[in-house]
């Protein structure tokens, strides 16, 4: 099970403690038959142990049920969207994603996609303004980014989160400057 959102809010997009504590949970994911239930959402700022684990504990069943009793075809998806690959075509960055079911969506009860930071050659961190959905695959760009070098969701002790598969689990944190040191 990956940390779930803890502590205040963040107001700009800054590296924080978690954020790489989640990064080498979810390395995990690089090795045979594991599984780590995403639990970006289900937390408690002010409190650790959040009391509402039920998300979380279905997941790790489904994950189970699929990938060790074989029940595959019970599930359209097991696991939470997971970046798999970016392109920087001129101002934008898409992003695309494995494990997104029949599509990408907004969680319920989010306006607009949140959550997306990008940066671009001068190293300064922004919110991005432009957050476009498609089946698999998400569109993230700022005007006052020219030159986009990196994008990171949810990358937080306590992210906004807005995006899921169809399935309802969250979209993973990520980042794509992960050999990056800031």
């Amino acid at each position: 099970m990956e940390l779930a959102n803890f502590k205040a809010a963040q107001k700009e997009p800054v590296e924080q403690p978690w954020t790489l504590l989640r990064e080498a949970q979810a390395a995990a994911l690089e090795l045979p038959k594991t599984g780590v239930a995403c639990a970006i959402e289900v937390g408690q700022a002010d409190n650790v142990h959040y009391w509402n684990k039920k998300p979380v504990g279905e997941r790790l069943a489904r994950m189970a049920l699929a990938d060790t009793y074989g029940m595959k075809d019970a599930f359209v998806e097991t696991r939470s969207p997971q970046l798999r690959d970016f392109k920087i075509e001129g101002e934008k960055v898409l992003l695309n994603f494995d494990h997104v079911g029949k599509g990408l969506r907004l969680r319920a009860g989010v306006a607009a996609p949140e959550g997306f930071a990008i940066r671009g050659g001068d190293g300064v961190w922004l919110w991005a303004e432009g957050v476009t959905l498609n089946d698999g695959s998400i569109t993230v760009w700022d005007p006052r980014v020219k030159t986009p070098e990196a994008v990171r969701y949810a990358w937080a002790q306590n992210p906004k989160t807005s995006i899921e598969n169809s399935e309802g689990f969250p979209l993973r944190p990520f980042r794509t400057d992960r050999n990056a040191s800031n």
